[in-house]
């Protein structure tokens, strides 16, 4: 999420509408939370991470505290 918030802010700060971008991002912050909740708890609790970028997205694989 980091990243693409971060791409997303180099663009429009050229433009020169960041105070727009930021707002909307941050309305926007709830739902997208929830989403990754939701995705989280049907794709197996700890085990996936989600990955974005601006070229598409997926998933990793990780371990839980404990596990080899």
């Amino acid at each position: 999420m980091q990243e693409v918030f971060q791409a997303g802010l180099g663009e429009v700060n050229a433009k020169g509408v960041v105070v727009d971008f930021i707002m909307r991002e941050l309305l926007r912050l709830p739902a997208n939370l929830i989403g990754v909740y939701m995705w989280s708890m049907r794709s197996g609790v700890g085990k996936q991470v989600a990955v974005s970028g601006m070229g598409g997205g997926g998933t990793a694989g990780v371990s839980l505290p404990g596990e080899s």
